[in-house]
C-alpha cells in the first residue's frame, strides 16, 4: 500500500481504491468546516445588515442635525444684522440726544439762573450761566 496526497490530506490506497472510511471522514470534516464557514458568514452578514441599518439611521440623524445647524446659522445671521442695526440706531439716537443737550445748554446760557442765598436772611440772586462761569454776579 502506498499513500496519495490530495489537497492537505493523505489518503492510503487500498486494493481497489482509497479507504472508504478515511474518505468519508475527510468529507465529513470538510462538510463541518463548510457549515461552520457558512454559519460564520451568515452571522457576519447579519451583523453587516445591522450596521448598515445603524448607518442609515445615523445618516438620517446627521441630515436632521445639518438642517438644524443651517437654520441656527441663518437665525444667528439675522440676529447679528439686527444687533448691528440696533447699534446704529442707538448711536444715532445718542448723537441726536447730545445735539439736543448741546442746544439746551446753549439756551440755558442765555436764560438767567437763580443763585442760592448764602446767609439766613439773604435773598436769592438771578445770575446768568455765563456770569456764573466767569464769577460775575448780576442783580
Amino acid at each position: 500500500m502506498y499513500a496519495v496526497h490530495i489537497g492537505n490530506r493523505r489518503f492510503r490506497r487500498s486494493l481497489v481504491g482509497y479507504r472508504r472510511r478515511e474518505v468519508e471522514d475527510a468529507l465529513d470534516a470538510s462538510d463541518r468546516a463548510l457549515a461552520e464557514a457558512r454559519a460564520a458568514t451568515e452571522e457576519r452578514e447579519r451583523e453587516l445588515r445591522s450596521r448598515e441599518r445603524e448607518l442609515r439611521s445615523r445618516e438620517r440623524e446627521l441630515g436632521w442635525q445639518r438642517k438644524q445647524i443651517d437654520e441656527l446659522d441663518r437665525v444667528a445671521g439675522l440676529l447679528a444684522k439686527r444687533v448691528v442695526e440696533h447699534r446704529k440706531e442707538r448711536d444715532s439716537l445718542r448723537a441726536e440726544l447730545a445735539d439736543r443737550r448741546g442746544e439746551a445748554s446753549d439756551r440755558a446760557d442765555l436764560r438767567p439762573a437763580v443763585q442760592e442765598p448764602e446767609g439766613e436772611f439773604a435773598e436769592p440772586r438771578v445770575v446768568s450761566e455765563n456770569a456764573m462761569r466767569r464769577g460775575l454776579l448780576v442783580d
